[in-house]
């Protein structure tokens, strides 16, 4: 079927009520870019990086005067073995794929921003400048007057050990000659200062206007008490790891928490927990698996619950569309329309669905309508399968904005629903060693949840900051990360989620716990010194370390 909409509504995103896009990212491919972001006070440079000229970068290393002894040909195959597995993400580009470049640099440094790659930010999806948005706003929800400055103090203190960020406009990162610090984040200094630099481009910045404040809120806060709390107290890759987890884990969380509260939205017409301004309990009731026996009771659960979420990503592509056709009808609604779109996104929202019978938005319907219909049957490729979708809608007595928002759907499903689901397995980490989501890309039946050893460390990281956010206890009871874990994260581990509560599924639950227990063990921060649950507790997971 090939409805086709208005050039306007054939874009997939709708910044106002998602605040990124919902499409595939990579959080290791943007770490650099939001480094940036820190120490250039929210500014970023032109790249000036040939990505195609690996080879170039590679030699200028060779040639460094603090490098000595990779001049010939053995040497420049070890330096090209520890740059491509360490240092730099080679791809391919071109439609055949045949072509290498260098797509970004790990962020195994502050100074990673130097290399300019990847050449543009488009496939961050606006996730960079959103957590960098979100950081500033929970600096100053602490008191801060400088945010910005006390943002690049913090990353500065966590990832650039060694590094002087120089200073404007060029910012030029580059290596003390002092500070001892391990021969990888040395070499990939010297790699970096071979690429040239740009003046950086000041950037406004405008607060987050976020349609679910409660969560957001939340994002920032752990992102910055992560960074207060343990910032120069590990290794600088390490600390990026557990950064880059919370993050994509947060990111994850969120756009389940925004379908729930939309979909909620438009079925209540009342602002639920999440699109107020909180502390709010999430409601996502992610259960994961930690028994690992494929097919077992606890496995079934966890993938039962990513089917449930993938269901709900599917559904909330009308609520999307439909919200997006009442946004656009304030256009056309004089001052009061223009009124409204300057009031925070959630009343914003909520206002707008209470005008839904309005006759001016049914008549603003209407018209995108018979845009809709006007443009399909003068289309080439139209069917007739196509006119009869959009009588028998004409014929069904539903409302002009129902059914404006039923050939948008119908038109755009394919793609949109592709796009979400890509952000899901994405931010999910399937690809990643930092995921909750495990099984085979390409075989959705094996998607499940499973905490990995690095999401599990960093969620955990989190739980242990002190309300002041500079400290951290050594101990937590084990129902008080249990129960936090829920609250804040909405990962259920000792019972079912409650659509698919029983004897059976409890059973499943209680095993998952002693499963989990084991987990602990393993990580070193958990010792069974008493059959009492009330009386088990857990240790912090760096506790030897830090």
């Amino acid at each position: 079927m090939t409805i086709i909409v208005p050039p306007d509504y054939r874009k997939l995103v709708y910044r106002r009520l998602t605040l990124v896009e919902f499409n595939d990212v990579d959080i290791d491919r943007l770490m650099p870019h939001l480094f940036e972001f820190t120490v250039k006070g929210g500014r970023s440079s032109r790249s000036l990086t040939d990505a195609q000229a690996y080879e170039r970068y590679r030699d200028r290393l060779v040639a460094h005067p603090q490098v000595h002894g990779f001049d010939d040909d053995e040497g420049r195959r070890v330096v090209d073995n520890w740059l491509t597995s360490s240092v730099v993400k080679i791809g391919r580009r071109g439609l055949a794929r045949r072509e290498e470049q260098m797509q970004y640099v790990a962020p195994l440094t502050l100074a990673a921003y130097r290399a300019g790659l990847p050449k543009t930010r488009a496939r961050h999806r606006g996730v960079d400048e959103l957590a960098y948005r979100l950081m500033l706003a929970a600096l100053e929800l602490k008191g801060s007057t400088n945010p910005q400055s006390d943002l690049r103090d913090l990353v500065k203190r966590a990832v650039g050990h060694g590094v002087v960020e120089g200073s404007a406009p060029m910012w030029d990162a580059h290596y003390d000659g002092a500070t001892a610090i391990d021969i990888t984040g040395l070499l990939s200094l010297y790699f970096l200062d071979g690429f040239e630099q740009s003046s950086a481009k000041d950037t406004k910045w405008e607060p987050v206007d976020s349609p679910i404040p409660a969560v957001t809120t939340a994002i920032g806060r752990d992102l910055i008490d992560y960074l207060r709390a343990y910032g120069g107290k590990m290794p600088a890759t390490a600390f990026t790891r557990y950064l880059s987890a919370m993050l994509s884990f947060h990111l994850f969380s969120y756009t389940l928490r925004l379908t729930i509260a939309t979909h909620e939205l438009l079925k209540s017409g009342v602002l639920p927990p999440d699109m107020t301004t909180g502390p709010t309990s999430a409601p996502t009731e992610l259960y994961v698996d930690f028994t690992r026996e494929r097919n077992g009771g606890s496995d079934t659960l966890a993938r039962r619950c990513v089917e449930r979420d993938l269901e709900r990503l599917r559904a909330s592509f009308p609520d999307r569309l439909q919200l997006l056709l009442l946004e656009r009808s304030l256009d056309v609604a004089g001052p009061e329309g223009v009124a409204l779109k300057k009031r925070p996104a959630p009343l914003m929202f909520e206002e707008m669905v209470a005008k839904r019978s309005d006759p001016q938005v049914q008549m603003f319907a209407g018209i995108v309508l018979t845009q809709i219909e006007n443009e399909t049957q003068a289309a080439d490729r139209a069917s007739e399968g196509d006119r009869d979708f959009i009588e028998h809608g004409r014929a069904s007595g539903a409302s002009y904005l129902e059914q404006a928002t039923a050939a948008l759907v119908e038109s755009l499903r394919s793609r949109g629903i592709e796009n979400q689901v890509k952000w899901f397995w994405s931010t999910g980490g399937i690809q990643k060693t930092y995921g909750i989501l495990d099984g085979t890309l390409k075989s959705r039946r094996s998607w499940r949840y499973v905490l990995s050893d690095e999401l599990l460390t960093a969620l955990l990281l989190v739980l242990f900051v002190d309300g002041d956010g500079l400290r951290h206890r050594s101990t937590m009871p084990l129902a008080d990360v249990l129960a936090g874990l829920e609250e804040r994260f909405g990962i259920l581990i000792a019972r079912p989620p409650t659509y698919l509560d029983g004897a059976d599924t409890r059973a499943a639950a209680t095993s998952n716990l002693e499963a989990f227990k084991r987990r602990l063990q393993l990580l070193g921060c958990f010792d069974s010194l008493s059959d009492d649950f009330s009386a088990q507790s857990v240790r912090h997971p760096l506790e030897r370390s830090l």
